[in-house]
């Protein structure tokens, strides 16, 4: 199956990290405007 997320933020990743848990084999595409890579804002402070 083919999946289209839009937006590359926190809740887009979460969206791709649970369907690849559910179809292994989906074709994910996310797309978004944000000039940089999905990055988690918590982890930053570590």
């Amino acid at each position: 199956m083919q999946h289209i997320i839009i937006g590359a933020g926190p809740a887009g990743v979460v969206a791709a990290e649970t369907l690849r848990k559910v179809d292994p084999d989906a074709t994910i595409t996310i797309i978004g405007d944000e000039p940089e890579p999905p990055y988690s804002r918590m982890a930053i402070p570590d």
